[in-house]
C-alpha cells in the first residue's frame, strides 16, 4: 500500500509535523492473539521451525519496532488466524516552516555542511539499536566506524587505533565502566580527539558533569542528525580541517 502522509500545521514561525503512515499487508496463515502479544520480542518466532525452512533468526521486527520508537513513532499489527496480518507503520517528521525570501536572513554564515569521508570515529554505546542506527547514518556518509560496548573497550580501541581516530562519540551511562569514567581516562592518557557525550538523561547536572569529565558537548538521545553535525562542525572539525 502506498504510504501516506498527513501534515499538521505549526504556529507561524514554529515547526510543521508531517506524519508517515503506510501499512504492509497479507493473505498468508495469519496469527492468534497469543502470537500478536510476543511478536516484537526479540529472537521470536510463531512457528518452531520456521528459521531453518525459511531463513531469518526472529530479530527483524524487534529492530523495526526500536527504530521506529526512536524515530517517535509505533508499529501496529491487526492478524486473524489463517487470513492474513497487517501491519500499519506511523512516523512523525518536523520540517521548518516555509520562510519567505523576505524572511531570509542576510546576515550570517550558512550552515556548514560535513565531510566524513575519510574520517573515522569511535562510537560507544552498551545499546545495539542505538550502535546500530548512528552507525549507519556514519557509514553511508563515507566514515569509517569502529565499535565499543563499554569504556574499558573504548579505552582498549584508543590505545590500538587513537592515532587514526576524528572523534569520540560516548555513551554516558554504561555497564562495566561508563562515559564519564572513561573520559576522565582517555584525557589523562592524553587523548585529543573531540568526545561528544550522549545520553537519555535531560538534567543539565549530567551535562556538567560531561564536560567537567573532558567532553568537548553532550547531547540528549534520541539525536537530530543535523544537531549532532552542527555540534560536531562547532566545536571540532572547523578547528581539525
Amino acid at each position: 500500500m502506498a504510504p501516506d502522509t498527513v501534515p499538521k500545521s505549526a504556529p507561524s514561525g514554529g515547526q510543521a509535523t508531517t506524519v508517515l503512515q503506510f501499512t504492509v499487508s497479507d493473505t498468508g496463515i495469519g496469527m492468534t492473539a497469543e502470537q500478536q502479544t510476543k511478536l516484537f520480542s526479540p529472537y521470536y518466532q510463531c512457528e518452531s521451525g520456521i528459521g531453518r525452512e525459511q531463513g531469518g533468526t526472529g530479530l527483524g521486527l524487534s529492530i523495526v519496532d526500536g527504530l521506529v520508537e526512536v524515530m517517535g513513532g509505533s508499529v501496529s499489527v491487526a492478524s486473524e488466524y489463517r487470513k492474513g496480518t497487517c501491519f500499519t507503520c506511523v512516523i512523525p517528521f518536523e520540517a521548518d516552516a516555509a520562510i519567505s525570501d523576505e524572511e531570509q536572513p542576510e546576515d550570517g554564515p550558512p550552515r556548514q555542511n560535513m565531510d566524513w569521508r575519510g574520517r573515522a570515529c569511535l562510537l560507544v554505546d552498551d545499546t545495539p539499536l542505538n550502535v546500530l542506527v548512528l552507525q549507519r547514518q556514519l557509514e553511508k556518509r563515507g566514515c569509517l566506524v569502529l565499535t565499543a560496548t563499554n569504556g574499558h573497550e573504548c579505552i582498549d580501541v584508543w590505545c590500538r587505533e587513537g592515532h587514526r581516530l576524528d572523534i569520540i562519540l560516548m555513551d554516558i551511562w554504561m555497564p562495566v565502566l561508563d562515559g564519564l569514567e572513561a573520559t576522565r581516562e582517555l584525557r589523562s592518557r592524553g587523548a585529543s580527539q573531540p568526545i561528544i557525550g550522549l545520553t537519555a538523561d535531560v538534567t543539565h547536572t549530567v551535562a556538567e558533569q560531561g564536560r567537567c569529565a573532558g567532553m568537548t558537548a553532550v547531547l540528549v538521545k534520541p539525536v537530530a542528525w543535523d544537531q549532532l553535525e552542527r555540534v560536531i562542525v562547532e566545536n571540532t572539525f572547523s578547528q581539525h580541517c
